[in-house]
């Protein structure tokens, strides 16, 4: 005759099998929570290293990014300062003698270049300039030109500026070709002669003006 379980034993069979189950669905859960709790905390580690790290990290950079300019742009300008007070001469040039008119007033002449030049000086500021050219000029300007100019002296230097002549046509040529200024840098003054050198030409030719009459 076979034996039927009893009822007390059959729920102890449940309650056991029941709680198996139970903590297999607990452990599985947990482990399917493990990577999700991890990577919130590490992330949040992680947000929380940085966001407290970035602060110090970018006032220094800016305090170095700063500081070096400055730095350098004041020792710029103590170079800077120290070349100009360096370029500065400390003996300034003097002024150029100032001359009177009465050396130069009356007649000279002036052949330094097959060219002879006559030109008179007067006390009223006119001047007269008569010019003998040679062969080569006389194909451009003819053989001789007289040209009235106004004269004067600046600073140490003798300027003549044509204001008309004859042939007028050969006058204005050369005029067109050469200016109607000299300029001459002086050099030296004696009672017989003047020496100049040609500065508005740019050629720095050094003409001897020898007197031929007051």
């Amino acid at each position: 005759m076979l034996k039927t379980p009893s009822n007390t034993a059959r729920s102890s069979t449940v309650f056991k099998r029941g709680g198996l189950a139970l903590a297999v669905v607990c452990v599985a859960v947990l482990l399917w929570m493990t990577p999700y709790l991890w990577g919130t905390q590490s992330t949040a580690t992680s947000v929380s290293l940085v966001t407290d790290s970035l602060p110090v990290t970018t006032s220094m950079q800016t305090t170095e990014t700063r500081s070096e300019p400055v730095a350098k742009d004041v020792g710029e300008e103590l170079k800077e300062g120290q070349q100009v007070e360096s370029n500065q001469d400390p003996e300034a040039e003097s002024p150029r003698e100032e001359y009177s008119i009465e050396p130069f007033l009356g007649t000279w002449q002036a052949n330094p270049d097959g060219r002879l030049r006559t030109v008179t000086n007067r006390e009223d500021g006119t001047s007269t300039i008569h010019v003998k050219m040679d062969y080569l000029g006389s194909f451009f300007y003819g053989a001789e030109l007289t040209m009235e100019c106004k004269w004067w002296i600046n600073d140490g230097y003798l300027y003549h500026e044509c204001q008309s002549g004859t042939p007028q046509a050969n006058v204005t040529k050369l005029t067109n070709d050469l200016g109607a200024m000299t300029k001459f840098e002086i050099l030296e003054t004696s009672e017989k002669a003047l020496k100049l050198k040609d500065i508005f030409h740019y050629t720095d030719q050094v003409f001897v003006w020898k007197r031929v009459e007051k």
